[in-house]
């Protein structure tokens, strides 16, 4: 009887790959005897279903049968899906019926995964951090537990581009820095996401800027007929979310606080420089007729404070502060057969960093990246063909004010401008599918252009096997602060990496999948030093301090990687899932003097596990181990060390750490009451205690070289609340 009070409902609407509602399709909870059909508009709707995480099943004649899991009904939270039905390309007879498990990046088939809301909160060693979930996936690695940098295939972490809701998000972590892609913490809320596409094996012309992948957060509306209240509790801080909708218009709203700084807050603990942060997020939804705009907002606060970092005369005392915000308002137009979208949005970070020695200032950044864009793009869908065409212009504005000692004294302010055009086709026809496209791209500052083909081909070898290929050429502006910051900076060429991938793709079973991939970079343009010629940044992008290399630069390096990608996983079903993937890959990067060193971001051999067992209703043990040999690091020079005072590397050669490994736990309890529901978990993060190498840093006290370890046996908890 008490359940029936607080059922809920599942809600949503069929298409087909055109984006046509589909009236008549079945839509059923698999395991119960609840369903609906779809009306002439492709809505569906399933009342009287009990809180839970289900499995829903939606079928049509013709198409491939789509299954969705974690599906999750609570009390105040119905779901509400949006489902897209694939054409059988086969005529099978009846005799063989495929279900669809798995999301098909249609427009990037190789190197594409994807994952829901559900698949990120529930990570075990996540920490529903989406930057480190990213870590789980092939040739995705991370240089140290401290840092959720993303090394994709080789790459440096500043060769990757992020977006959320379609705005280009520079860094989405606190305590950031400039001339680095990543930090600590990511500030977006998990919460949010729809769906999180991961591109590593190319990515579409729409997307460019960017050599090594795309990861494209999609937010969702508002929780339609709802107003949900959500207290969040976990190492990513403590704060509430607001969800619903107000008549027609949908919105979310986050806003959190750092979790350290509250526990010092309330006497639990008092340390020396706790990291302390906030911040909010939302996004607004007004629909109307034939079409919808978007108002999204994400606003961040970073800063620690370290007095007396080191020891005796070696001590420093580091105050540092990162600020970032991004927002803007899309709208979406349904015109005939095609639409037409608008993003217009603003971009700034703000850093500001000061190091001193026994109070002498050795060291500032205090800088700011500012980014003023306009995305449009027309779609436009015709027989098993569409096409796609757009552009962007932005306005770009660099400050840069960095003093290192008595050596380096800069103050660039500097304002100029971008603008990109693109054309993508995507066709589909029987048993394969072709996607072609051309970028151009333009930046004032160095009056360089770049044009940038690729394409993508995958042929249904069976039912349920795919040959999936890529090739094409990508190209990045240089960083901002290389631009500004270092004599020939200016003169710069965008960096270029010739890509192709080819797998293939295997259902095991239909909730179980085998993919493999090969592929091979080959970089040029990249810029070097020209006066330490051992040096080249395809090796810089993962420093809390950002770029300080501030000889002049010239585009004359090169490189290249290549490597195998395997991985297999399962979606939830009969109780469990896991992802086990593995990566080998071989780099070499070639700066002035001519010779081939590895990248300090190849790994040759990674290995990642991640597990989740149901033993009983609502309730979850996860498991995650990951493996990986032979980072590349500079050894220190102890005798330009002992001289300078400070850490100096040698980059004129190699070595390398010790393997890495680690052990996670976590168990997990949901609840769902009549007027609220419950998720908690309980966490270990390196069950063992290993004693992961991070760095060797140079001890100006005892005059010696000592060792940074990463993350030791961690206990993490944390539950959210919602009613």
């Amino acid at each position: 009887m008490i359940l029936l009070i607080i059922a809920s409902l599942i809600s949503g609407r069929v298409f087909d790959s055109e984006g046509e509602p589909i009236p008549g399709a079945n839509v059923f909870i698999q395991g119960t005897e609840l369903g609906a059909a779809t009306d002439q508009d492709g809505w569906f709707e399933i009342k009287d279903v009990s809180p839970g995480v289900y499995t829903v099943v939606v079928s049509f004649i013709g198409y491939r049968r789509k299954v969705i899991t974690d599906v999750v009904v609570t009390g105040k939270r119905p779901a509400v899906l949006e489902v897209y039905l694939e054409e059988e390309a086969l005529n099978l007879g009846g005799a063989t019926i495929v279900d669809d498990y798995f999301v098909r990046e249609t427009d990037n088939p190789a190197g594409s995964f994807v994952l829901s809301y559900e698949e990120i909160r529930r990570t075990t060693g996540a920490s529903e951090d989406i930057s480190r979930i990213t870590h789980l996936f092939p040739g995705v690695t991370a240089p140290s537990d401290d840092r959720n940098d993303l090394v994709v295939r080789g790459g440096s972490p500043l060769e990757n581009g992020f977006y959320v809701d379609g705005m280009r998000i520079p860094n989405p972590n606190h305590f950031s820095s400039p001339g680095s892609g990543g930090g600590p913490i990511g500030f977006l809320q998990s919460y949010f996401v729809k769906e999180l596409d991961v591109l590593t094996g190319g990515f579409p012309a729409k997307f460019g800027d960017a050599l090594s992948s795309v990861i494209d957060v999609k937010w969702r509306n508002g929780t339609s007929g709802a107003r949900i209240y959500t207290f969040d509790l976990s190492m990513a801080g403590a704060g509430m979310i607001l969800d619903g909708t107000i008549g027609d218009a949908g919105y979310m709203f986050s806003g959190r606080r750092s979790y350290l700084f509250l526990l010092e807050k309330m006497g639990v603990f008092d340390l020396e420089g706790v990291p302390e942060y906030w911040d909010i997020q939302g996004k607004l939804t007004l629909p109307f007729s034939n079409g919808r705009i978007d108002l999204v907002g994400i606003d961040s606060d970073s800063w620690i404070n370290i007095t007396g970092f080191g020891s005796g005369e070696g001590a420093f005392d580091i105050w540092t502060r990162s600020y970032q915000y991004a927002g803007g308002v899309s709208s979406r137009w349904g015109i005939g057969n095609g639409v037409l979208s608008l993003y217009l949005y603003r971009t700034r970070n703000n850093y500001h960093i000061d190091t001193e020695k026994r109070d002498t200032l050795v060291y500032f950044n205090r800088s700011y990246e500012v980014r003023n864009t306009m995305h449009a793009e027309w779609e436009n869908s015709f027989d098993k063909f569409k096409l796609t065409v757009g552009f962007e212009p932005s306005i770009l504005n660099f400050r840069h004010r960095v003093y290192v000692r008595n050596e380096v004294d800069i103050d660039s302010d500097t304002t100029t401008w971008s603008g990109s055009l693109f054309l993508q086709s995507n066709m589909k026809k029987g048993r394969w599918a072709l996607n072609t496209g051309i970028r151009f791209d333009y930046l004032d500052i160095t009056e360089k252009s770049s044009i940038s083909p690729r394409c993508s081909f995958s042929w249904e070898m069976t039912p349920v096997t795919y040959l999936n290929l890529s090739a094409g050429l990508y190209s990045q502006h240089p960083q901002p602060v290389w631009l500004t910051s270092n004599i020939g900076g200016e003169k710069l060429e965008d960096i270029k990496c010739i890509q192709f991938v080819g797998g293939i793709e295997h259902l095991i079973k239909e909730d179980l999948k085998l993919k493999i991939e090969a592929y091979t970079k080959h970089y040029r343009n990249y810029p070097v030093d020209t006066i330490d010629s051992t040096r080249i940044l395809a090796n810089e992008g993962a420093s809390y301090e950002g770029f300080i290399n501030f000889h002049p630069l010239s585009s004359q390096g090169k490189g290249s990687a290549h490597g195998m990608d395997l991985v297999i996983q399962k979606k939830f079903t009969h109780g469990n899932h896991f992802i086990l993937s593995y990566s080998y890959i071989k780099t070499g990067f070639i700066p002035l003097d001519g010779k081939t060193y590895p990248s300090v971001y190849e790994v040759p051999h990674t290995l990642d596990f991640e597990a989740g067992l149901t033993p009983i209703k609502n309730f979850e043990i996860g498991i995650r181990f990951g493996f990986a040999c032979g980072r590349k690091y500079f050894p220190i020079d102890s005798l330009a060390s002992a001289t300078q005072g400070y850490t100096v590397r040698d980059y004129s050669r190699m070595e390398t750490y010790p393997p890495y490994h680690r052990l996670d736990i976590r168990i997990e309890r949901r609840e769902f009451k009549k007027h609220y529901s419950v998720v908690w978990y309980f966490e270990v993060d390196n069950l063992y205690g290993r004693k992961n190498i991070r760095d060797y840093y140079w001890d100006d006290t005892d005059k010696t070289i000592k060792t940074a370890y990463q993350w030791g046996f961690m206990p993490i908890g944390g539950c959210k609340i919602e009613f």
